[in-house]
């Protein structure tokens, strides 16, 4: 079963909200300061109720949402 499609990034902004955007457009976000490597970010790969519970949601330097983020993030 899958959470979620179609290749967006889910993040929590800094008032609480939770945006959806691609890839590129986190880049970007993270580029302007807008996303650090703290943000918040939703892992819509997890496939057990347990790394759901240990991984769903969490700052994207410890997820494959790292990957996305330019160095100076």
């Amino acid at each position: 079963m899958s959470l979620v499609g179609g290749g967006n990034v889910f993040y929590r902004t800094r008032n609480g909200d939770v945006n959806a955007v691609d890839r590129e457009e986190f880049f970007g976000l993270a580029e302007r300061g807008a996303i650090t490597r703290h943000t918040p970010v939703f892992d819509t790969t997890v496939m057990t109720v347990g790394d759901w519970r240990a991984r769903f949601e969490g700052p994207a330097e410890g997820s494959w949402h790292g990957q996305l983020l330019p160095a100076k993030a």
